[in-house]
């Protein structure tokens, strides 16, 4: 551990938040970025077994019946999407906050943890949908400041091993303060992703004008490429904000947040 992060922060500090996120990922990458992609892939393709969803993506309109898109194929991608998603997710966050906090974390240990997560994680994000959900129902607002208050609940629940609805409560707690900085960083996040969306739809756009790649494949291999990329920028800098956060609340606290490394 760095003598930087070994010290008790004093202000939230974007510029360290948004470094501490790259360094972790950079150690990661490697590891993590293929097993997105290929997750991506088999899903993808398994859609593409079905007639109706690629008459969808080829542009030739909807299918006469619309229910036809929901086969087997169908629900078998969204559980490799749903599940593997989710456990490569949660492992790469806990890589990422056991490297802030100056060690590295084996695959094994990684997923380990992923599946010790992976139920009250899944019961985490349902309230939270609903959460959020019925807050941009009343006049969007309300389900910005959710967003707000509940950015480390995932990092929360991984690093101290706390009851789902104790994660929200102590996002709310930790996020207390320094929540117009959270939401700009929460904002710069967001453009970051409608540009890496943007250049996916002009590199798609590229491959079918010069016939790389003809119909849906156009579109489906460069969000193949791109969609990983947000998914762990969001992963790791959700445990950055929870790693600025503690710090800024609490200290270095090592032995309070040793239970992730077990």
């Amino acid at each position: 551990m760095t003598s930087a992060e070994s010290a008790t922060f004093t202000r939230f500090d974007i510029g360290r938040v948004v470094g501490r996120t790259f360094s972790a990922l950079g150690g990661a990458f490697f590891l993590f970025y293929p097993a997105f992609v290929v997750l991506n892939a088999a899903s993808t393709l398994l859609l593409l077994r079905q007639p109706a969803f690629r008459q969808m993506l080829g542009g030739l309109g909807a299918p006469s019946n619309p229910l036809a898109i929901f086969g087997p194929n169908y629900f078998l991608a969204l559980a490799i999407g749903l599940v593997g998603g989710l456990l490569l997710q949660l492992a790469l966050t806990h890589r990422a906050i056991v490297y802030m906090n100056g060690r590295r974390a084996g695959l094994g240990e990684c997923f380990a943890a992923a599946l010790r997560s992976f139920f009250p994680v899944l019961l985490i994000m349902i309230l939270y949908a609903v959460g959020v959900g019925l807050g941009f129902l009343l006049l969007f607002v309300p389900g910005v400041i959710l967003m707000i208050y509940w950015i480390a609940v995932i990092p929360v629940a991984m690093a101290e091993r706390t009851l789902p609805t104790r994660a929200f409560a102590r996002s709310a707690e930790l996020t207390e303060g320094h929540r117009w900085v959270i939401f700009f960083v929460a904002l710069c996040g967001a453009v970051f992703g409608w540009v890496v969306a943007a250049v996916q739809q002009l590199v798609a756009a590229a491959l079918a004008a010069g016939g790389l790649f003809d119909g849906y494949w156009a579109t489906l291999v460069p969000q193949a490429v791109a969609a990983p990329l947000n998914t762990m920028i969001g992963a790791v800098g959700g445990a950055s904000i929870y790693f600025e956060l503690q710090r800024l609340k609490e200290g270095p606290q090592t032995d309070n947040v040793a239970a992730v490394f077990d």
